[in-house]
């Protein structure tokens, strides 16, 4: 259920190309062992530093300013 889910937002870098990830996470319906966890992870096109400083600035501002 959507009770259950929790959110994480993060990024990663290969040289001057920017990634943004997003991972969510949330309870299963129980199986034979008890409830389990599942986890979706989505992720942006790759950001050129050097071209999109500017688009990379405001995303990372987006994520800072995010409700927790």
């Amino acid at each position: 259920t959507r009770r259950s889910a929790a959110e994480s937002y993060g990024c990663f870098t290969v040289g001057d190309i920017w990634t943004f990830v997003r991972a969510e996470g949330r309870l299963l319906p129980e199986g034979e062992s008890g409830p389990r966890l599942g986890v979706t992870l989505s992720w942006s096109r790759e950001y050129a530093e050097r071209a999109e400083a500017d688009v990379i600035l405001r995303a990372l501002r987006h994520i800072a300013r995010s409700p927790r």
